[in-house]
C-alpha cells in the first residue's frame, strides 16, 4: 500500500528528474545556437535623469529576431565617438629574436623574405611562470608583473615595436597566428602580450600572462593528432581578453616560447600519453615570418574618429 508520505517522495523525485532533464535540454539548445556577426552602435549619448548624457557602446547580433542579451560596454576615456578595428602586427627578425636583446621587431608591414627564428625547448628546464601573488593556483598573480627575467632566456623570442607616437587602447580578445615547425612529434607553442615602459620594464597585460596550445590539439580537442617533425603548421593561440592603454612612448612586445610552468603543464615532446608518460625529448623549434608564413598577433584597437 502506497502511503501519502511515499507519494510525496515519488512526486519529488519525479519533479527533480524533470527539472534536470529540462535544464540539460535548455543547455544543449544554448550550445547549439548559431553564431552571428556583431553589429556595433558606438558613442550613443544616453540622457540620464539629471540631464547629463553618457556615451555608451552597444553590441548586438547582426540578425533578425529577438535576442535575450544586449551587451553594453563602458568605454575608456570616451570623450568622442570611437570604433573598433582588428589590426595585425607582424613578426620580423634577421633570425635572432632570442631574448629581449635580439633583433626581433614588430610592425604592421607584412614580412617578405626573412629567416626563421630558432630555439630549443627543454621540458627539463621550462620557462618559469612569473608569480607574485598568494591567490589561486599556487600564488599566480592576476596583476601585471615584470617579465624581463624570462626575456633574457634563449628559449624566449621577443618581437618589439618602436615607441608609440600616441596612446593606443587595446580592448577585447587577442590571438596570435603562428607558423612553426618542430623536431618533435608533439610540443607546445605559446605567446604573451607585453607593455614595455620607457624604463625597460616589461609588464604582461593579459591575466595568467600567456596563452599556450599543444600541437596535437591544433585542430581539435576531440581528435588529437601528432605532427610531422620539420613540417610547418599553423597555430592559433588565444590569449585572455584584456583592456590596456599602451601609453605614448611605450612599446608593444610579443613573447613566443614553448612553456610557462607551472601555470601550464609541460609538454614532454615525446608524443606519448601526456598523463602517464615520463619520457622527455628536447624540441628544436622554428618560428617562421615570411611572405608564405606571416606570423602575427591580432589586436583589437580602439580608435577615435578625428
Amino acid at each position: 500500500m502506497i502511503t501519502r508520505q511515499n507519494r510525496i517522495k515519488f512526486l519529488g523525485i519525479f519533479l527533480l528528474t524533470l527539472i534536470v532533464c529540462l535544464s540539460f535540454s535548455q543547455a544543449k539548445s544554448l550550445i547549439s545556437q548559431p553564431e552571428y556577426k556583431v553589429k556595433m552602435d558606438l558613442g550613443v549619448m544616453i540622457p540620464m535623469r539629471d540631464a547629463v548624457k553618457l556615451s555608451s557602446d552597444f553590441y548586438f547580433p547582426d540578425a533578425e529576431g529577438k535576442f535575450p542579451v544586449i551587451l553594453i560596454r563602458t568605454p575608456y576615456n570616451n570623450s568622442t565617438p570611437r570604433y573598433d578595428r582588428y589590426k595585425k602586427f607582424y613578426f620580423h627578425s634577421r633570425g635572432n629574436a632570442n631574448t629581449l636583446y635580439g633583433d626581433g621587431y614588430l610592425n604592421m608591414t607584412s614580412p617578405g623574405k626573412e629567416p626563421p627564428d630558432k630555439y630549443i625547448y627543454d621540458p627539463a628546464d621550462p620557462v618559469p611562470s612569473i608569480r607574485g601573488g598568494t591567490g589561486a593556483r599556487g600564488g599566480i598573480s592576476s596583476d601585471p608583473l615584470d617579465q624581463r627575467v624570462n626575456e633574457k632566456r634563449m628559449d624566449v623570442l621577443c618581437y618589439t615595436s618602436e615607441g608609440l607616437k600616441d596612446d593606443l587602447e587595446v580592448t577585447g580578445p587577442i590571438k596570435i597566428i603562428l607558423y612553426a615547425s618542430s623536431s618533435a612529434k608533439d610540443t607546445d607553442f605559446g605567446g604573451k602580450l607585453v607593455d614595455v615602459h620607457p624604463n625597460g620594464a616589461a609588464y604582461n597585460v593579459c591575466f595568467a600572462a600567456s596563452g599556450l596550445i599543444s600541437a596535437r590539439f591544433r585542430e581539435s580537442l576531440e581528435k588529437p593528432s601528432l605532427i610531422e617533425p620539420g613540417k610547418v603548421y599553423k597555430y592559433e593561440i588565444k590569449l585572455r581578453p584584456t583592456s590596456n592603454v599602451f601609453k605614448k612612448g611605450h612599446k608593444i612586445r610579443v613573447e613566443i616560447s614553448s612553456s610557462d610552468f607551472p601555470i601550464f603543464n609541460r609538454n614532454l615532446n615525446a608524443g606519448k600519453d601526456p598523463y602517464t608518460s615520463t619520457d622527455m625529448v628536447k624540441a628544436r623549434q622554428k618560428i617562421y615570418h615570411n611572405a608564405e608564413y606571416p606570423s602575427h598577433i591580432v589586436l583589437p584597437i580602439i580608435e577615435r574618429k578625428k
